[in-house]
């Protein structure tokens, strides 16, 4: 196997006691505070007015909460709440991960999310460990936001409502988002007990989105048997969920990964999702052994991105199938200058 580069490295999920480079949290508190004040166009309202007006029109307890919400954005006051902490991701859209528009934060989602991440979960450590993180998360899709007073900027308001708890689109669509970040604490946390012992109490009555997340947050746990046993489809021939791809990353049994993997490879959103760069973690774990999981993704993958990704972690690999893969693609419009770098090496 070919050492990684430290960008490379940097795209590893971490297990347990391996240390893993965190996003900027005081970029993200900067990106929330810029966010915030970005005025709607032609106009002098801001996105946290809108939220302003929708106190008046949330149902209790949840006017409360969005109060508490909004003076915690304007103020950057500590968390000491997981409910408000969860209207905060709510305002923020934590939902799809699509809302962070500031000419500060570029890339995609989790390129714009991911230092946020890192200031939410830097928080929530100040005020109660992992388990005041995971109670946050937990609550977030009790939440939902109330739209039926969207229209022009005068009148535009957003209140918040509850929502029972059994959707989380990002999760649903194998976008792990903030999860990714908490991965990275969790590895080296001197309260990973307490937080195991939170993750299992959630675990017990979550549905399997939230479950199957937890699973990848606590790679090393064997909570992914569960999870792969639950999602795996009674039809013969279909394919798992996109809620089950981040097991791929865990201490999953390795004849386990191949039909998470041919399922993550229909994947239609892999630079928002991030799953093209679960090939380096298998990589790191599995060295050239990782080579035929990563070929048989190759075999399927359409989007280029993807591809560019999964052929990158390949090209760290030094098997006789390996190398048959680069010097097939040489002309091939994605793969074939790595694969002309990585056939010259050979």
């Amino acid at each position: 196997m070919i050492a990684m580069t430290d960008a490379q490295q940097a795209r590893v999920h971490p297990f347990r006691g391996e240390a893993a480079p965190m996003p900027d949290a005081d970029a993200g508190a900067r990106w929330v505070s810029l966010f915030w004040k970005v005025t709607t166009f032609g106009t002098q309202v801001t996105q946290l007015d809108y939220w302003k007006r929708g106190v008046a029109h949330a149902p209790a307890p949840f006017d409360d909460r969005m109060r508490a919400a909004i003076e915690s954005f304007e103020g950057l006051a500590p968390a000491r709440d997981p409910e408000i902490e969860a209207v905060m991701l709510a305002m923020l859209d934590y939902w799809s991960r699509r809302g962070m528009n500031i000419k500060e934060a570029q890339g995609g989602g989790n390129d714009r999310y991911f230092p946020i991440d890192a200031w939410f979960i830097r928080r929530w450590l100040a005020a109660g460990g992992l388990p005041f993180a995971l109670r946050a998360l937990e609550t977030f899709p009790r939440v939902d936001i109330d739209v039926s007073r969207a229209g022009a900027p005068d009148t535009h308001a957003l209140a918040i409502t509850p929502r029972d708890g059994s959707r989380w689109w990002c999760l649903e669509v194998g976008h792990l988002g903030i999860f990714q970040v908490l991965r990275r604490v969790i590895a080296t946390s001197n309260d990973y007990a307490a937080g195991v012992a939170e993750a299992a109490r959630i675990r017990a009555q979550a549905p399997l989105f939230l479950r199957a997340a937890l699973a990848f947050a606590f790679p090393d746990e064997p909570w992914w048997q569960a999870d792969l046993r639950d999602a795996t489809p009674k039809k013969k021939g279909a394919r798992l969920p996109a809620e089950a791809w981040g097991l791929a990353t865990t201490r999953v049994e390795e004849a386990a990964i191949a039909p998470i993997l041919d399922s993550m490879a229909r994947d239609s959103q892999p630079f928002a999702t991030d799953t093209a760069h679960y090939g380096y973690t298998l990589v790191k774990r599995f060295g050239d052994g990782a080579a035929k999981h990563l070929l048989a993704y190759l075999a399927v993958v359409k989007d280029w991105w993807a591809k560019e990704q999964f052929g990158d972690a390949l090209a760290l690999t030094e098997t006789a199938e390996t190398k048959a893969f680069f010097a097939s693609k040489l002309k091939d419009r994605t793969l074939g200058k790595l694969a002309k770098a990585y056939v010259k090496n050979a």
